[in-house]
């Protein structure tokens, strides 16, 4: 979603998909960016506490999905990460 607001050219979710192959497909790609932007209500302009509520949602996702596909990570990882860039 960044990468589409700030630049003009930007990738392509077939170009993201292929990107992070291993963890999600092209769907889910468009389906999380639906839901950010519904969550956001189409404002980009990110509060912190949006940003954590869909980081934990994103988290899941995540996390089911390593588990569909046999990868054994960490559940919380992508939230520890996530909120230590607002926290900065």
């Amino acid at each position: 979603m960044a990468n589409k607001y700030l630049h003009d050219s930007s990738y392509h979710v077939k170009t993201w998909s292929r990107i992070v192959d291993r963890f999600y497909d092209i769907q889910e790609l468009n389906q999380m960016e639906s839901e950010l932007l519904n969550l956001l209500r189409f404002e980009l302009v990110v509060k912190r506490d949006d940003w954590v509520q869909f980081v934990n949602i994103l988290d899941g996702k995540l996390t089911r999905s390593w588990r569909r596909r046999g990868i054994h990570g960490p559940s919380g990882y992508l939230f520890r990460q996530m909120t230590q860039l607002y926290s900065a």
